[in-house]
């Protein structure tokens, strides 16, 4: 279940710019507590049950985030290096340096909720012109090594590639 409200405020204080919240549903936790999510700041009622039937669709394709303050720096070091289990010791040496030399001043400070499309084309972009270590043109390989955590088919703890 999932509903949008307008938020109240009290009586004598001015009233919210961003007045409109939802919440959704998502059922009861391990323990049998009631999980929800609450989003709010939304203009209009319109604008909240856009983002809310957004979220959900999200959700139910499997395909939301939560949002956090983890960075792309910290997925790539923190979770995907320490996740590659199924290659061989060179393959993860390569990509610990292509993470090092490439994404992480690439965006290593950009949250990962923010990572978009097109800062990942403005990356193969630069990589394609020439921009590699020391000012070297980068050969194709090295482009497709650089861009690989960039793709949903990496080999991972989990399974995958």
């Amino acid at each position: 279940m999932s509903a949008c409200w307008r938020s109240p405020y009290k009586k004598g204080a001015p009233p919210r710019a961003k007045p409109w919240a939802f919440a959704i549903e998502l059922g009861l936790d391990d323990r049998g507590k009631r999980q929800q999510v609450w989003r709010s700041g939304f203009r209009t009622k319109r604008e909240a049950t856009l983002a809310m039937n957004d979220e959900i669709g999200q959700r139910q394709a499997g395909s939301h985030v939560e949002p956090n303050r983890l960075t792309v720096g910290q997925f790539l070091t923190e979770h995907w290096l320490p996740g590659l289990v199924k290659i061989r010791p060179s393959t993860l040496r390569s990509y610990q340096s292509h993470v090092d030399l490439y994404l992480v001043p690439a965006f290593g400070g950009v949250r990962l909720s923010g990572l978009t499309t097109p800062l990942i084309n403005r990356l193969y972009t630069d990589l394609l012109q020439g921009s590699g270590h020391r000012g070297r043109k980068l050969s194709p390989a090295t482009i497709d090594g650089c861009t690989r955590p960039c793709t949903a088919r990496s080999p991972t703890r989990s399974g995958g590639g």
